[in-house]
């Protein structure tokens, strides 16, 4: 009779197996980062509408875990993202010369680029009225995503989170600890024995090495205190692109692609042809614009060209609306600083050209005056 029992239970336990594996295998554990989610206000609806497929398959295949943690950042940070993207979202006025004034074309283009004007801010005023009613694509597809997510609550872990911080242990920086916060809670939360899929493009967690693999400090604890592994993953694309292949994020997916192009190349005119596809972007997340400047810094190619004008040009656009790094560290802020001496030095070149100009004129001026006398 015992044996009968044994061999139910096997068989059951067998069909449940396989068909575990027919539907999709076992739920995956799922963490995504305040930084990523926040990627989703530079998305285009057609990575929006792609992204609308992970949450469907929130409570079936995945679980994601947000600590409060990450759901406060969000909202803290939220307007500023908003904010310093609106701030490249602009219709430049037009100066006329006195002499375009004289042609036929200039009464029918001035009163066109007036129409288009005035329908551009009427756009940007219903856009701006979006961002503070929070009825943006994204913040849709975000509360959305949140609303099927399984909320932690992170608070009692902010002694854990400090204590951890002041002894030098990651993830952490610059007075900050809420990386630890959101580790601490993952570690507790999750369950024993099962892997968690971390998707984050935070220094705090990455390996010095690689850019692909988690802190090795961090890997060791996970997997001393829950014996399973953390996978982790540095964007969203490099996540889904491996284990939900049908979600496409074109956009982003170009973007990075055009990113590791870029740290690699090692010709000149394989180099202006990738800047002149990247200008076509103009959304860029801050890890995106480190990830740029780092490369300007590793690519020796990338940062002998870093004066020319296409190189150039593309850098200051790409920063013109960045917030003031808080860390002299970061390659953010040391490209920006070394943009200013570029800057800097042309413009000095041209003062002391416009010098040399003028000694000139003065000079000629003296000689004509003297042979006059």
């Amino acid at each position: 009779m015992i044996f009968v029992i044994i061999v139910l239970l096997f068989v059951k336990e067998t069909f449940l197996d396989l068909t575990s594996d027919l539907i999709g295998g076992k739920m995956k554990n799922l963490f995504i980062d305040t930084n990523v989610l926040l990627s989703l206000y530079t998305f285009t609806s057609d990575d929006l509408n792609q992204f609308k497929k992970l949450k469907d398959r929130i409570g079936d295949e995945i679980t994601l875990y947000v600590p409060q943690q990450v759901k406060d950042e969000i909202k803290r940070n939220r307007e500023n993202k908003l904010k310093e993207a609106m701030k490249g979202f602009k219709l430049d006025s037009l100066l006329y010369p006195a002499f375009s004034m004289g042609y036929k074309e200039y009464d029918s283009f001035s009163s066109e680029y007036k129409e288009l004007d005035k329908k551009f801010k009427l756009w940007r005023k219903e856009i701006e009225s979006d961002i503070i009613k929070e009825t943006l694509p994204a913040d849709k597809v975000l509360k959305e995503l949140i609303d099927k997510a399984t909320i932690l609550d992170s608070s009692q872990y902010i002694d854990k989170a400090y204590s951890r911080y002041r002894i030098g242990n990651p993830p952490g920086k610059n007075n900050s600890y809420g990386d630890a916060i959101n580790w601490e809670c993952l570690l507790d939360c999750i369950p024993p024995k099962e892997d968690l899929y971390f998707v984050s493009n935070d220094k705090d967690y990455k390996s010095e090495f690689s850019e692909d693999l988690i802190c090795p400090f961090l890997r060791d604890e996970w997997r001393e205190k829950k014996q399973s592994e953390i996978l982790f993953f540095p964007n969203l694309v490099s996540f889904l692109s491996k284990h939900i292949k049908e979600i496409q994020l074109k956009t982003e997916k170009e973007k990075q692609n055009l990113i590791d192009r870029l740290s690699t190349c090692t010709k000149e005119e394989e180099l202006f042809g990738l800047i002149e596809l990247l200008k076509r972007h103009m959304a860029w997340t801050e890890d995106q614009r480190e990830r740029l400047c780092e490369i300007v810094e590793s690519n020796p190619l990338v940062g002998r060209y870093l004066d020319s004008n296409p190189v150039y040009d593309f850098y200051c656009a790409l920063l013109s609306n960045c917030q003031e790094e808080n860390s002299n560290n970061s390659s953010t802020s040391k490209i920006s600083k070394e943009l200013k001496m570029i800057d800097d030095y042309y413009k000095n070149l041209e003062w002391e050209a416009e010098q040399r100009e003028m000694a000139e004129a003065e000079m000629m001026d003296a000689l004509e005056d003297y042979y006059k006398h």
